[in-house]
């Protein structure tokens, strides 16, 4: 399951999901649903200057890679969690380019891990 570039740890998901296959397939299901709404969140509030949102939103974005433990989609999360927590958003917007390339690559993987 862990293939050479995969960005997933398939084994620690599926242990995070107590070794349940149908339950690791609903968390997938749940991550591709939730996580665009996070990453519009991100971006809404790097926007609008809402250092709560951006804080609120990557921190969620963040709980919910670690259960795949994608380690780069995050460190990008928390790094944009961190901005907005002290409320500095510079920098940012970088930090969201890096995260929609990186999460563009973890849903092509999660859309083949469903597909398979």
């Amino acid at each position: 399951m862990n293939g050479p570039g995969s960005l997933i740890d398939w084994t620690a998901a599926l242990d995070a999901a107590g070794d349940d296959a149908e339950l690791l397939e609903e968390l997938v299901g749940v991550f591709l649903e939730e996580s665009p709404i996070l990453m519009g969140q991100i971006r809404t509030g790097l926007e609008n200057s809402d250092s709560p949102l951006v804080r609120r939103a990557a921190h969620t974005l963040k709980g919910s890679l670690r259960i795949f433990e994608a380690a780069g989609g995050v460190d990008l999360a928390f790094q944009l969690e961190k901005l907005g927590q002290q409320g500095e958003l510079a920098g940012g917007d970088q930090l969201l380019e890096d995260l929609q390339a990186y999460m563009a690559r973890v849903t092509a993987e999660l859309n083949g891990y469903l597909k398979r």
